[in-house]
């Protein structure tokens, strides 16, 4: 818990007295930088409903969950507990797919989440041909289309697709150095994403930024960015114009309010390390929102 509030996350949750221990990974990284995990999932698939703070989940901007607790009947539970929440508070709802197993194993249900719950949905190429069942990209991507309001596909070295409506966007891939370690380099673009996406910034930009986050963690082991990522961003969007706001991914609020924004959904691995620059990448104070602002439809 340490590490998490380190980084400026807001982290209540007391620690268990009973029941399974804490969730603990063991990642094997080959020489090709892919990796094999063992996941001990622990005290986490004991998730229930009653578990949530729906006093923060309503006054969460984005709220980000993970496919790897689908498993668990509870852990369901609690998922559209807290996406109804969020949504009623006019919040919006982020999911990774996380697992192509996990997919494999609940299809149905994930394309009722999918379908019903979730506003931003971010998978990699494997998960989303096995949400669809085809072997074609194009196809899952068509199939897909229109299900949430914006979609993120990572494609490993092929970079990432974002779409929204009848819009695309073809984001490369931001090369910083040596492949050694792919571990955490969904969660990493997703941070990304999500920062740019809950300050209003353009689907494309969005792209971008998760591209850099991604493109910088892939360079070193283990999830935990060693370097500013505030810096790596500034350095390679510095040469672009601001990208206009063409959405509003957040709730109307008064102007100069403090708020936990993205704080109390983002991963641990998408935050750590996020603020060692001169402002934190996530800050606190958010700025006024846009007068005509309001969040991007549903398709």
């Amino acid at each position: 818990s340490h590490d998490i509030r380190a980084v400026g996350a807001r982290f209540d949750t007391p620690a268990a007295t009973t029941g399974a221990t804490t969730a603990r990974c063991l990642i094997y990284v080959t020489p090709d930088a892919e990796r094999t995990m063992c996941t001990f999932l622990g005290a986490s698939t004991q998730l229930e409903p009653d578990d949530l703070d729906l006093s923060m989940v309503s006054d969460t901007k984005v709220l980000y969950l993970e496919g790897y607790l689908w498993d668990s009947p509870a852990a369901k539970r609690a998922f559209i507990a807290a996406a109804e929440a969020c949504r009623a508070a006019n919040g919006q709802v982020a999911l990774s797919l996380s697992d192509g197993f996990c997919v494999d194993r609940h299809r149905d249900s994930f394309l009722d989440l999918v379908n019903g719950h979730v506003d931003v949905l971010f998978a990699n190429e494997v998960e989303i041909k096995s949400l669809y069942q085809t072997d074609d990209f194009d196809a899952a991507l068509e199939s897909v289309r229109g299900s949430c309001s914006v979609i993120a596909i990572t494609r490993g070295s092929q970079g990432s697709v974002v779409m929204s409506g009848d819009q695309r966007w073809d984001i490369g891939i931001v090369g910083l150095g040596e492949l050694i370690d792919t571990t955490g380099a969904g969660d990493l673009y997703a941070g990304g994403f999500l920062h740019g996406y809950t300050q209003g910034e353009s689907l494309e930009r969005c792209g971008k930024l998760g591209a850099i986050c991604a493109g910088q963690i892939v360079t070193q082991l283990g999830a935990r960015p060693q370097v500013s990522l505030q810096e790596l961003v500034s350095t390679h969007l510095s040469r672009e114009a601001p990208s206009p706001i063409v959405h509003r991914p957040v709730k109307p609020s008064p102007a100069n309010t403090t708020t936990r924004g993205c704080r109390s959904c983002a991963t641990p691995q998408a935050l750590a390390e996020a603020s060692r620059g001169n402002q934190p990448l996530f800050s606190s104070e958010v700025a006024p929102h846009h007068p005509s602002g309001s969040p991007p439809p549903r398709h």
